[in-house]
């Protein structure tokens, strides 16, 4: 298991890092855009020592699988992972710079990465591309702050800029603003292929995004496991149950076979729902599919990247201001099972019992 509590073997009171190598992917699904960039990353920074195995672990260290000894957090679908090698510190991060969190309204990665600068002081620090560090001009004042404070220079790709001089910090402003341009019209790109393939009929989320009962077939539509059925109703009636908790409903679901793809990737293919270690937050995932196992009906929101768009295509913008772009409502109506997926006392019962588990 990780680590709770950080080991820091290099302090500010110490010896300074070598260096710090950033690597940082969007998402948090697709492991091999991960494992992409950790090669990438790594593979830039061979002249520091020990990286060559660094680059032979891969994407270990964020399963906790590797030889090295890892610091773990997670925050609100952001996963990051540090850990020291030979003096270089390795911070690994699959989430978005853009997010901000519920409660303190900063990006969590940002803040990650501004105490890690403070705590190790690296003398170089390195990341593979500019956007890899943030996207937003708000979140580039607290990392520059940071970069000028704790570390000498910042190396993107074979670019670095010394902060301490006027060149420097000219030069990190003008590639802000690059790399925030060059991201910004990625994620147009990426989300018009979306709305393409939505108009076409096809569920645009991945499978790993689809609750216990149902799969992605090959022609992009969500269609009914039908082997799972039986699982999935009997887990229902269990989450219906106010006399079990959430370990035990987990338990029995796993008992009965239940599991997504999200589990098997991350627990191995025999895995189950009784193999996830926090059952709380699996029940509030169910919970969440409630709606959707009544009716077969489900609406996912969506960011709209285009400030002052009001409708895309034939889908309208929601939400949006003169400075904030709104967001666009997906909506999917997948099939239901012969009977439904249970009885509506039953699915309403599990959707009251969401705030008492224990």
């Amino acid at each position: 298991m990780p680590n709770r509590e950080p080991k820091l073997p290099i302090t500010r009171g110490g010896e300074r890092a070598v260096a710090l190598v950033i690597v940082r992917e969007s998402s948090n699904y697709d492991r091999l855009l991960m494992e992409g960039m950790i090669g990438q990353a790594v593979s830039q920074v061979l002249h520091l020592p020990g990286a060559a195995d660094v680059l032979a672990a891969g994407i270990a260290p964020l399963d906790d699988n590797g030889p090295f000894d890892i610091y773990e957090e997670r925050l609100e679908g952001t996963h990051i992972v540090t850990f020291e090698h030979l003096g270089v510190v390795y911070l690994y991060c699959t989430g978005s710079t853009a997010k901000l969190n519920t409660g303190s309204g900063e990006n969590f990665f940002i803040q990650f990465l501004c105490k890690t600068l403070a705590t190790y002081e690296p003398v170089t620090t390195y990341a593979p591309l500019f956007y890899r560090m943030f996207r937003s001009p708000k979140a580039a004042v607290p990392l520059f702050n940071a970069v000028s404070k704790h570390t000498d220079s910042v190396t993107i790709g074979n670019l670095t800029m010394d902060l301490s001089t006027i060149a420097g910090k000219a030069m990190w402003t003008v590639m802000a603003w690059i790399g925030e341009t060059d991201s910004n019209e990625i994620v147009k790109r990426f989300f018009s292929g979306k709305v393409f393939s939505y108009l076409q009929g096809e569920y645009i989320f991945g499978k790993e995004a689809l609750p216990p009962g149902y799969i992605l077939a090959d022609d992009r539509t969500v269609q009914i496991d039908e082997p799972m059925v039986d699982g999935v109703r009997n887990l229902l009636e269990a989450m219906a149950n106010h006399d079990l908790t959430a370990r035990q409903v987990v338990d029995l679901a796993g008992s009965f076979g239940v599991t997504t793809p999200a589990i098997r990737r991350y627990q191995g293919e025999e895995a189950t729902c009784a193999d996830l270690h926090n059952a709380d937050s699996c029940i509030t995932s169910l919970i969440k599919w409630i709606p959707t196992y009544e009716s077969g009906h489900t609406e996912i929101c969506y960011p709209n990247p285009y400030l002052g768009a009001t409708q895309f295509h034939s889908l309208i913008v929601e939400g949006a201001t003169r400075k904030e772009p709104g967001f666009i409502r997906f909506a999917f109506d997948w099939p239901l099972p012969e009977g439904g997926w249970g009885d509506p006392d039953i699915l309403a019962a599990a959707a009251r019992r969401g705030t008492v588990w224990k």
